[in-house]
């Protein structure tokens, strides 16, 4: 003789299925976290704690691919222009790239404001030897340009939208499961006065339960129409 088959709890595979989906955005959103967090930190952190270069200086500096700023202190008597900048890479080609920036980035150190005023764009990661002749005495940082650290990261930006979005359907899904699996509402008895809580209510003429309002006959064990 077979058993009979265990009932499974209502819910119980949506509740699994969100929490999967769950452990699945978490995963997809923090892929796309490390390299976001890692461009965009370092792009600010270049500009904010990066050395201050004094003209004329001759450095060899490590850049990753993408465009760079040439930020030039406030305090400078003249600006510096492209002509007396040299960035060349190690293998000593110079970059065609460089040009006036849009003066539009600016950043704050110790209370010395430095603005953009030279743009050019590395073509790959690595070292890169920096040369600027004049004007003298001009203060420099080295940054990279954040609309193009921010664009550089877009598409992890959109993976990380993924990650979310199979997060919050995972969730609704577990909250659904955990509705489907709460127990129904028991259909309350009536108990009448003198009668036990078990015992049907005798023969009469009731309140119509489906008709407010109304009244309808029970025979003791059903209602008549």
């Amino acid at each position: 003789m077979s058993s009979p088959p265990v009932p499974q709890r209502p819910g119980r595979r949506l509740k699994l299925v969100g929490m999967l989906l769950m452990v699945l955005g978490v995963a997809i959103a923090a892929l796309a976290a490390a390299p976001i967090v890692r461009t965009l930190s370092d792009s600010f952190v270049d500009e904010l704690t990066g050395p201050v270069y004094t003209a004329p200086f001759d450095e060899f500096i490590q850049l990753d691919r993408g465009k760079y700023l040439l930020l030039e202190s406030e305090t400078s008597s003249a600006q510096v222009s492209p002509d007396s900048v040299r960035v060349a890479d190690l293998a000593g080609g110079t970059l065609s790239s460089l040009r006036q920036s849009s003066g539009n980035n600016t950043v704050d150190r110790d209370g010395e404001r430095f603005v953009d005023v030279i743009e050019f764009t590395a073509a790959h990661s690595g070292r890169y030897r920096i040369d600027v002749i004049y004007p003298p005495q001009a203060r420099l940082i080295v940054g990279r340009d954040p609309v193009d650290a921010f664009g550089s990261v877009a598409n992890w930006f959109a993976v990380g939208g993924i990650g979310a979005v199979t997060l919050l359907l995972g969730f609704t899904l577990l909250l659904l499961g955990f509705s489907r699996g709460r127990p129904a509402a028991r259909a309350p008895v009536l108990v009448y006065y003198g009668q036990q809580p078990w015992a049907p209510p005798p023969p009469g003429w009731y309140p119509d339960p489906q008709r407010p309002g109304g009244w309808r006959y029970w025979d003791g064990y059903r209602w008549q129409p």
